[in-house]
């Protein structure tokens, strides 16, 4: 019996490692590696590698969540993002604005359980003013654990 109970803990220790562990990914972009994900230049080099992507070859795992509370009691939601593909490893700082489209139960759980999920078709706009670059969610299809 105790056999048995040590061969189950080392091979679910060994599932679990494996399970876990996020894909290995390189970057031909030096400011991913030097900047961080909040500044501008950092943003900015994430936008342009993502326009000259193939959205469909990107994958998109969730990594944290946060909200930050505004006047009013109002509060505001971002999720940060991996995003790998050809040539790209990166961070991606994504807003949750209005729109919350499949995405209702990761937002109401504040991401519990969901860390490492891959979010498929995802759509989100970058929109640029004069306080720099944002990445606001539109929606996703579908979430896969």
């Amino acid at each position: 019996m105790t056999n048995k109970l040590l061969l189950y803990i080392a091979l679910s220790g060994i599932g679990s490692f494996f399970a876990c562990k996020e894909p290995t990914c390189k970057s031909e972009n030096t400011i991913f590696n030097s900047v961080s994900p909040d500044q501008q230049a950092y943003k900015l080099a994430l936008a342009e590698a993502l326009n000259k992507s193939n959205v469909d070859e990107l994958s998109f795992r969730m990594d944290a969540y946060w909200q930050l509370s505004l006047p009013e009691k109002a509060t505001k939601d971002f999720i940060r993002l991996h995003v790998q593909g050809k040539g790209i490893c990166a961070d991606m700082i994504l807003d949750i604005g209005d729109s919350k489209k499949g995405i209702e139960d990761v937002l109401q759980k504040q991401m519990m359980g969901y860390k490492g999920a891959m979010l498929e078709g995802l759509k989100y706009d970058t929109k640029k003013d004069s306080s720099g670059i944002t990445f606001v969610f539109k929606e996703v299809s579908d979430i896969n654990d």
